[in-house]
């Protein structure tokens, strides 16, 4: 089947973006939707992959010029479909380390091999017999010294009395022996437990020297295999530039690959249309299925950072890309409060808090440009807007921050959500913790996450349009990295994603009846208002921004 795709439905009038898409933060365009839909309409079509696909899949689409001036799409989809990377309509993958006979396959059952080996080594029926029999030495033992150390007790409890009488020369002599002898024979029963201990664990000493060995190697194996699939994934950029990515992570991160890297939809995508001379217009990343966790079937995600951003960053070089954040260095900044100690502006969406590795621009070097040096006391999500509170000098920052950490400022944000709460108001208690293999996001985790606490209510629901649009107040009472976003998307929370969030919701624009006030490109949450007490005066403030949508 041909990897090049034309389009069954009419796509006249859409005109492809004038630069290619960002990976990273986009609104999917229409050629995209379109070219998305055929891909699921595809699916749809071939049930042998439908009980896996039902559990979550990740998908792309690359919109591309032919050279010809004709139109078509690529499709891909990460890691492995039915055990393979390989199969009609889809891109194949940059390195396909999963066929038969590769050099992942042949390392992949060497490594297979050992931990068989190991695993019958560590059950091993004698083995365990010995070892249980070393644990049931080690319980006699300590039970023979409990039991003497208790004989001695009442022994020395014994002269104690007899001295507390009277008693002669003799006797004390006597008693003095009594307990050097105590103590010679406790000695003794102790080197002797630590014989038959040591006799114990040199009958396993060479079968657990073994298992070490074998782990050993087995960790080796591992790390030689990972290192040697990285070097054969070699990504081609639109200058024509080639590498590794070993070579890639180093220039980039000065770190060794994750697992996984390069097996994602982008890296395929990209590879193929650089190879068969094919022009990339923009690209989308769409979710499959359920598999009960954030992303939701149909909506579309942007690249992951731990895993694409750096191959992406190579393979883009040479391309015109959209710059999300040049609309930034326009933004204005309003100053909602201002004395001699603090600054509180209402920042706008789209702009850092303070200065980042994605760009350079934020509230304080935008500030900074006017005369106002101002250190952020807190952070707002760049996507976020509203109220943010700074300080002019070290000893008010500290004192600021001290606020926040103890609690003692009451933060109100307003919030458009997809979907309606299944009650009008109430509390999200979910321990948070970063999601690493999918970094910038965070995940719900019970077991190691940090307590994170948030009041909501709705304030005004809107049934209209295919989804219904709810307008919420929430109120963190903890202040988690992307606590807010994450409380209202996971099903264990409200499982009403903010409208417009690229991370924990990203609908479709089509999908979503938006109301007049809302622009779906923005995330649509505002922090509205602060009331703290002011950390120099100690006077009350309480300071609000308007909702912008």
């Amino acid at each position: 089947m041909d990897t090049l795709h034309r389009y069954s439905c009419d796509i006249k009038g859409m005109e492809p973006p004038r630069r290619f898409t960002c990976p990273f933060r986009y609104e999917p365009h229409p050629l995209c939707v379109a070219a998305a839909g055929e891909v699921r309409r595809y699916l749809a079509s071939q049930p042998r992959w439908r009980r896996e696909l039902a559990a979550g899949k990740m998908l792309g689409v690359l919109v591309v010029d032919d050279g010809d001036g004709r139109r078509g799409f690529l499709a891909a989809f990460s890691g492995t479909l039915a055990g393979s990377a390989v199969h009609d309509y889809f891109v194949p993958p940059v390195c396909d380390i999963y066929a038969p006979g590769s050099e992942f396959r042949r390392g992949e059952r060497a490594i297979t091999a050992l931990n068989r080996r190991i695993e019958a080594m560590e059950t091993d029926e004698n083995y365990r017999r010995a070892c249980d029999e070393l644990a049931r030495l080690d319980r006699e033992q300590a039970d023979r010294e409990r039991a003497f150390a208790a004989r001695r007790d009442e022994a020395k409890r014994c002269r104690d009395a007899l001295r507390a009488e009277g008693i002669t020369v003799g006797q004390e002599r006597e008693l003095i022996a009594q307990s050097q002898w105590y103590k010679a024979e406790l000695k003794r029963i102790r080197r002797e437990g630590e014989r038959r201990h040591a006799e114990a664990v040199a009958g396993l000493a060479a079968h657990e020297a073994l298992v070490v060995a074998l782990k050993r190697e087995r960790k080796a194996r591992s790390e030689a295999l990972q290192r040697r699939l990285f070097e054969m994934f070699v990504v081609t950029n639109a200058r024509g530039e080639s590498a590794d990515l070993l070579t890639v992570f180093e220039r980039e991160r000065h770190c060794l690959p994750p697992a996984g890297a390069g097996e994602c939809c982008a890296p395929r995508l990209l590879q193929y249309a650089f190879a068969h001379g094919l022009k990339p217009l923009c690209m989308a990343e769409f979710w499959v299925g359920d598999g009960g966790g954030l992303r939701r079937n149909g909506n579309f995600y942007p690249a992951c950072d731990s895993k694409c951003r750096p191959i992406l960053n190579f393979m883009l070089r040479g391309m015109d890309v959209d710059d999300p954040f040049a609309t930034v260095q326009t933004l204005d900044v309003p100053i909602v409060y201002r004395d001699e100690w603090i600054v509180v502006v209402d920042k706008p969406a789209g702009l850092l808090s303070v200065p980042g590795r994605l760009a350079g621009t934020s509230v304080e070097t935008l500030l900074a440009s006017r005369g106002i040096n101002a250190r952020a006391a807190h952070r707002l999500d760049m996507d976020t807007s509203g109220l943010l509170v700074l300080a002019t000098t070290p000893e008010v920052y500290r004192l600021l921050q001290g606020l926040f950490a103890a609690r003692k400022v009451e933060k109100t944000y307003e919030a458009l959500v997809v979907g309606i709460p299944s009650h009008h108001e109430g509390t999200i208690s979910l321990p948070l913790a970063p999601d690493y293999d999918n970094r910038p996001l965070q995940r719900v985790d019970r077991a190691h996450g940090a307590p994170a606490t948030t009041h909501y209510r709705v304030l005004a629901p809107d049934n209209a349009g295919r989804h219904a649009i709810t307008r919420l107040e929430l109120r963190p009472a903890t202040g988690r990295t992307h606590q807010l976003r994450l409380h209202c998307a996971s099903p264990m929370g409200l499982n009403t994603p903010i409208l417009g969030d690229p991370l924990y919701n990203n609908t479709a624009p089509s999908a979503v009846a938006t109301p007049s006030a809302a622009a779906p490109s923005r995330l649509h949450l505002h922090a509205r208002s602060l009331a703290f007490r002011h950390p120099v005066t100690g006077a009350p403030l309480h300071l609000t921004a308007p909702t912008p949508f």
